[in-house]
């Protein structure tokens, strides 16, 4: 058998179970098809996040936040929800508050008196104002900012390099320089 069939033969061994298909290291429990123990992968899939969730709440699971301190500035009076994950690079000034399974990617701030719900994505490079509103399920694109004092709804994108200046009624998708929503 040539290397080819080695090969083969080594990476059929270190798939899993789950459907991402990518080695284990370590241990397990499943989830009707999804895979826990290791940080979350599927970072934008909400439906799993939330299947996730309503699994280990009901089994009396707990989730850990996941912080990278190296680097990261966290202020006083931060609350981070159960799963949450804050990058490196990022600014959390002074009270916020952030909800379940939150992702703050690189090099982002968020201002003071800022409320984030749960399942919000916040890509790197991201500006939030001082005293904002985020719902819950809300995207905000690589590089966008918040102006201060705004509310975004439920389900709402904000595309990259956007500028809101006004608030984002629920469902809407909001693009450009100022943010206007599209048809």
């Amino acid at each position: 058998m040539g290397r080819r069939g080695v090969y083969r033969r080594r990476r059929a061994r270190l798939r899993c179970a789950g459907p991402h298909r990518m080695p284990v290291a370590w241990p397990r429990w499943g989830v009707r098809g999804f895979t826990i123990g290791r940080p979350l992968r599927d970072r934008g899939r909400k439906p799993r996040r939330t299947a996730i969730s309503r699994y280990a709440v009901g089994h009396s699971r707990t989730y850990t936040c996941a912080t990278y301190p190296s680097s990261a500035t966290i202020g006083a009076d931060v609350e981070l929800g159960a799963g949450s994950v804050i990058c490196s690079n990022v600014s959390l000034t002074t009270n916020i508050r952030l909800g379940r399974h939150v992702h703050v990617n690189l090099n982002s701030t968020i201002g003071h008196d800022s409320r984030i719900a749960d399942f919000v994505t916040i890509n790197p490079l991201v500006a939030v104002s001082g005293d904002v509103c985020l719902d819950e399920d809300v995207t905000m694109g690589t590089h966008s900012s918040i102006l201060q004092g705004l509310h975004v709804g439920t389900r709402s994108f904000v595309g990259a390099g956007a500028v809101v200046t006004k608030d984002v009624a629920p469902g809407t998708t909001v693009v450009g320089v100022p943010a206007k929503p599209l048809p």
